[in-house]
C-alpha cells in the first residue's frame, strides 16, 4: 500500500477496523462453556495443543494439562467449583511460579504424570540417609551447614601447635551448635539452598534426618506452598513454626536414561473441493462447520466436540495488529557501518575498490572479454 502513496496513518486506521471487525465476529459467534465439565474442557484443550506431534498421545497429554493447572489453583478454605478453588468468587493460577515440567530422561512418553507435590532432581547428600519417609517434618534453610569464613581477607598468626589444634576445635564446634538447633525441632527432613559439610552431614545422619543441598530457589519456593515451610535464613531464628507437616510422603527414585522417540503421522485432503463445500456451510450463517482432519470432510464441530479458546484467537488478532502498526510507524532506519580500522580492515576496503573499477580504470562495470 505504501507503494500506491497510501499514508501510513490511513493503513493503520484500517488496518484498526479490521481488528475491529475481526473481535466483534469472534465476540458475536463465540460460546461460553462450563469450566466444570471435564468433557468440555478437554475438548478445548485439545484443540488448543493439538498438533501432528501429539496426536498419538493428545489424550494423555489434555489429561495432563487440566490437572496440572488444576493441582496448582491457589486455593483455601472456599468451595470448588470443577475441582478449582474458587476465592471469592475470584480463581488465582499461577503456573509460572508452580508448575515446572521437569524432563527426566529414560522410560516412555505413557509415563508422564503429574506429581501432587515437588519434584527436585537431587540425590541425598549421605548414602546412609533415609530415602523414603511418610508424613516427614521439613526444615527449610537458605544458609549453609558449614563453617561461616569471614567476609573479608583475615590474617591468623600461629605460634603454638594447641593454638591451630583450637582453631579447628572452633570451627567444628560451631557446626555442631547449628546441627543441634536443627536436631531440638525434630525434623525427618532438612532442604537448604546452601551446602553441607562433612561434619554436618555426620550428626544428622546420627539423628536419623536426611539431608539434601544446593537446591534452587525456585524449587524452594515450591516446596514451601506444597508442604507449608518457610524458608529460614539463619538457623538461630528457626521457630516450630518454620517447619513443614503438610507432606505425606518424601522419597527418592532412581530413573532410567534412554527415551523412546516416537513418530509424525500425516494427513491430507482434497483443498479446493473441501474448502468450496465449507465457505458455502459458512455463507449460509453456519459458522460452526469446520474440516474433519482424519477423514477430510466438513462437520459440525460443535456436535464433534471440537472448541477454540476465544481468547487466544482475540490476542492473536491484537499481537499480529500491533506489530503491523509498530512497522508501519518506522520512518526511516539508520545503518552504521563500523570505522575501517589498519591491516585486514583496510585489506577488505581495498578489494571492494579493485571489483568496482574497470578494466580502464574507471567506475563502472569490469569490460566482459
Amino acid at each position: 500500500m505504501q507503494d500506491r502513496s497510501i499514508h501510513t496513518i490511513r493503513i493503520i486506521a484500517g488496518l484498526n477496523a479490521v481488528l475491529a471487525t475481526a473481535l466483534h465476529t469472534v465476540d458475536h459467534i463465540s460460546i461460553p462453556i462450563d469450566t466444570s465439565s471435564d468433557k468440555d474442557m478437554l475438548a478445548l484443550i485439545k484443540t488448543a495443543i493439538g498438533t501432528k506431534f501429539v496426536a498419538r498421545w493428545s489424550d494423555l497429554m489434555c489429561s495432563l494439562a487440566l490437572k496440572a493447572v488444576r493441582t496448582v489453583t491457589q486455593g483455601g478454605e472456599t468451595h470448588s467449583v470443577g475441582g478449582v478453588q474458587v476465592i471469592n468468587g475470584m480463581t488465582t493460577i499461577d503456573i509460572k511460579r508452580y508448575a515446572r515440567d521437569e524432563k527426566v530422561p529414560g522410560g516412555t512418553i505413557e509415563e508422564s504424570q503429574v506429581l501432587s507435590g515437588v519434584l527436585i532432581n537431587k540425590d541425598i547428600t549421605h548414602p546412609k540417609m533415609r530415602r523414603r519417609t511418610a508424613n516427614p517434618r521439613i526444615i527449610l534453610l537458605d544458609c549453609p551447614l558449614e563453617y561461616k569464613k569471614g567476609e573479608s581477607q583475615t590474617n591468623i598468626e600461629i605460634s603454638k601447635e594447641e593454638d591451630w589444634a583450637r582453631i579447628l576445635e572452633i570451627e567444628e564446634e560451631q557446626i555442631k551448635k547449628v546441627c543441634e538447633k536443627l536436631i531440638e525441632f525434630k525434623p525427618d527432613l532438612v532442604i537448604t539452598e546452601k551446602g553441607v559439610s562433612d561434619l554436618a552431614q555426620h550428626y544428622l545422619l546420627k539423628a536419623n534426618i536426611t539431608a539434601l543441598r544446593r537446591v534452587r530457589k525456585s524449587d524452594n519456593n515450591r516446596i514451601t506452598r506444597a508442604t507449608g515451610a518457610t524458608i529460614v535464613n539463619r538457623v538461630e531464628n528457626l521457630r516450630d513454626s518454620d517447619v513443614g507437616t503438610q507432606c505425606g510422603m518424601f522419597y527418592i527414585e532412581k530413573m532410567g536414561d534412554e527415551c523412546v522417540g516416537g513418530y509424525h503421522p500425516e494427513i491430507g485432503g482434497h483443498v479446493i473441493r473441501v474448502l468450496t463445500k465449507l465457505r458455502a456451510k459458512h455463507a449460509a450463517g453456519e459458522h460452526t462447520w469446520g474440516i474433519d482432519g482424519h477423514v477430510g470432510k466438513i462437520t459440525d464441530m460443535k456436535t464433534y466436540g471440537l472448541y477454540e479458546s476465544a481468547s487466544v484467537k482475540i490476542q492473536t488478532l491484537k499481537t499480529a495488529i500491533e506489530a503491523t502498526r509498530v512497522l508501519l510507524r518506522v520512518d526511516d532506519i539508520v545503518q552504521a557501518t563500523r570505522k575501517d580500522k589498519s591491516g585486514g580492515g583496510g585489506r577488505g576496503a581495498a578489494a571492494v575498490q579493485d571489483m568496482g573499477q574497470g578494466a580502464d580504470g574507471e567506475g563502472g562495470e569490469p569490460e566482459m572479454p
